[in-house]
C-alpha cells in the first residue's frame, strides 16, 4: 500500500534529523522490477516446460523464486506464452507416446486410459454419449393359484 511505513526499521532516512523522530523507511511493494528476467528467459522457459519441469524448477533455473517467476509472467506476457507453448509441446509428446502404444502396439492399458480420459468411459457405467436403454417386462398381476395350476398339478408338501 503506497505510503505504508515499516515499523521498527533502523535505516537512516536522508534529511530526517529531528530529535525524537524514529528513523523509518517506506515499504516498497515487490513488483519484480528490481530483478528483470534474463534476456533468453522465454526460450529457457519454453525448453524447460517442454521437458516437464515444474514452475518452481524453472524459476530456480532462471535464478528466481516461484513468486518472482509468476510476477515476470504477469508483467511480460511473452514469458507466459513461452510457458504455455512448452507445456503444450510436453502434452503432445506424452499423448503421442500413449496413443501409439494403444493403437500400434496393442497396449490395452494405454487404450483404456485414453478411453477414460478422453471419452468419458467409467468402469461399471455406460459412457455419457451412450443412449438410454429401456427394457419392459410384462408381468402378470396377482391371481389365484387355480388360474395358473390345474388341480392335477397341485401337490401338498407336508412339513413337520
Amino acid at each position: 500500500m503506497p505510503g505504508a511505513v515499516a515499523e521498527g526499521c533502523k535505516s537512516v532516512h536522508a534529511g530526517n534529523t529531528t530529535p525524537g523522530t524514529p528513523n523509518v523507511r517506506k515499504k516498497k511493494l515487490v513488483t519484480g522490477t528490481r530483478k528483470p528476467p534474463p534476456r533468453d528467459a522465454a526460450e529457457k522457459i519454453r525448453e524447460l516446460a517442454a521437458a516437464g519441469w515444474s514452475k518452481i524448477g524453472i524459476g530456480r533455473q532462471l535464478g528466481a523464486s516461484n513468486k518472482l517467476l509468476n510476477v515476470w509472467m504477469d508483467t511480460h506476457p511473452e514469458l507466459q506464452d513461452a510457458f504455455d507453448e512448452g507445456r503444450d509441446r510436453e502434452h503432445n509428446a506424452l499423448y503421442d507416446v500413449l496413443f501409439n502404444a494403444a493403437t500400434k502396439k496393442g497396449d490395452t492399458t494405454a487404450a483404456m486410459f485414453l478411453l477414460k480420459c478422453r471419452h468419458g468411459y467409467r468402469e461399471g457405467t455406460l459412457p455419457e454419449n451412450f443412449g438410454p436403454s429401456l427394457v419392459i417386462f410384462g408381468m402378470p398381476g396377482s391371481a389365484p393359484a387355480e388360474k395358473w395350476v390345474s388341480p392335477a398339478q397341485r401337490k401338498v408338501i407336508e412339513h413337520e
